[in-house]
Order: structure tokens, then sequence, then C-alpha cells
């Protein structure tokens, strides 16, 4: 969710046709987007290795779902999930929903332009309806740089060692 700002229910309801490996891409159809818009995300190497290893040993159709126990039927239990990462982590007091957050703030960050970040999480409610009638131009190509950008920067921070020394921030005084 992180890398791809994606959806919860759209990631755990990835399915095998949706996703092409070669060309690195996650073609996300407009009856799974809850804007019954479309969009195409792209996938990371490590996303693509991730995605591999639970990629079905024998030819399956285009809707298994990758992340589920049985085909049709996606990922479920979040929660569970949750609690297991915060466990494992030790960090608590967050919610999926704030993956999305730290991607948008993240794009900012970089230097995304406003419209090309809300169109990386297929936003269109920044948009008027006099401009999503005459601009028609669904940015797909933009949303791919830019998240292939976002993708980069997380995985090299992920990649670096933790500082040896940790410096606390501290508060400025108020005068």
């Amino acid at each position: 969710m992180l890398l791809t700002t994606a959806r919860e229910s759209e990631v755990a309801d990835v399915a095998v046709g949706e996703v092409d490996l070669e060309e690195g891409l996650w073609r996300i159809s407009s009856h799974r987007t809850k804007n019954k818009q479309p969009i195409t995300l792209p996938l990371h190497p490590a996303l693509i290795d991730d995605l591999r290893a639970v990629w079905p040993k024998h030819e399956a159709g285009g809707r298994w779902r990758l992340l589920g126990q049985i085909a049709g039927n996606g990922l479920r239990g979040y929660s569970k999930l949750k609690r297991r990462v915060d466990t494992l982590s030790g960090i608590d007091g967050w919610r999926w929903h704030d993956l999305r957050r730290t991607a948008r703030t993240g794009l900012s960050k970089l230097g995304v332009s406003r419209d090309i970040a809300e169109a990386c999480l297929n936003h269109i409610s920044g948009r008027s309806g006099l401009v999503r009638v005459y601009d028609r131009h669904d940015y797909a190509e933009e949303v791919i740089a830019a998240l292939t950008r976002w993708q980069n920067y997380v995985i090299a921070l992920a990649a670096k060692p933790p500082s040896a020394e940790i410096v606390p921030m501290r508060r400025p005084r108020l005068a």
C-alpha cells in the first residue's frame, strides 16, 4: 500500500490478470476502484519479487487472487494482520489508510504537483466538475513516473543502515 498508493481493498484483491510482471505494471479496472476510474500503477522490482513469491505455480485464471487462500477470494483479516504488524514492529496507533496519507505527503515532498499526486491516489474529488469535463487526459504516464520516483525513494530509505546516533527532536521554546 505504501509503495503503490492503492487502497486496502484494491491490494487485498490483487489478481493474476491485473499484474504484468514483465512490464512491471498493475492495472486495476474501474469495477474494482472506489471512484470507478481505472488506474495503472508501476511495480518496483522489489514488489515484483514479492508477487513472484505468491504467484500460482500452475496455470491460473485472470481472477486468481494473489493474496487470498483460494481462487476468487482476496486477503481478509486485515485487523488481525494489523495487530501482528503492531506487535512485530512495536508501533501502534496507526491505520492502513495512513500509508496512503504518508505516500501522498511524500509525493509532495518529492516535488510532485498536487494534480499528479492526487491522480496517483486515484482521487478525482480535487478536480472541479468543469475541469473534469474539459480535461480528459488520464495522467497515466505522469502517475507512473511519479510513483516510480516515490517507490525508488522509499526503497532507498529502507536500504539505508540505521543511524548509529539518534538525535531526539527538540520542541522550540515559545517566547
